[in-house]
């Protein structure tokens, strides 16, 4: 799609879809933001970080991929623009292999697991989990677009020692956790 068509496009309540600059825009100094890296065309790293540096939001965005290679594009992107921060890198999977993220990624760098991957195979992600952990990552989990999120699943999530939850449904995660401290 060109960006016109993707423009004319409308989404929730009539908006249109927002580009990258004007989601740093919004979310400045309030939320972080994942950025997830599609295809095999490694240049969008480049001028995602140029983005970043104009708006000096380093410290709120994080990147992610199925495509390894944008964590190696990063690093050189941020070599080239002289960004001395590294966000953290979040490797995407489909399975419980990820030995492989740990010679490309960085201390703090974050292997990204599908939901349903970790309910479907509770305690093999334990073991996974403290590998990563043991390794100087991050267990991270995502949920699909497909998936309805219940306040069973973050129950399950508590369970392991998983910093970052990347959501479809912040507002039911935020009365999850506001419940549940309250308790």
């Amino acid at each position: 799609m060109t960006f016109k068509e993707i423009r004319s496009k409308k989404i929730l309540n009539g908006n249109i879809v927002p580009t990258l600059d004007e989601v740093f825009r919004l979310t400045k100094d309030k939320i972080c933001v994942n950025v997830e890296f599609k295809g095999e065309d490694l240049n969008g790293a480049l001028e995602v970080l140029k983005l970043c540096k104009i708006h000096n939001n380093f410290e709120q965005v994080h990147f992610s991929s199925f495509n390894w290679k944008f964590a190696e594009a990063l690093d050189s992107g941020r070599e080239t623009l002289n960004i001395p921060v590294r966000q953290p890198f979040g490797f995407l999977t489909h399975t419980m292999d990820v030995t492989e993220s740990f010679t490309i990624g960085k201390s703090g760098d974050g292997v990204t697991f599908g939901y349903d991957l970790i309910q479907g195979n509770k305690e093999g992600f334990k073991e996974v989990a403290k590998e990563i952990i043991k390794n100087g990552f991050r267990p991270k989990v995502y949920f699909s677009f497909k998936h309805n999120e219940i306040y069973e699943d973050y129950d399950l999530l508590d369970t392991f020692e998983i910093d970052t939850v990347i959501t479809n449904e912040p507002f039911l995660m935020k009365r999850y956790y506001e419940q549940t401290r309250a308790q």
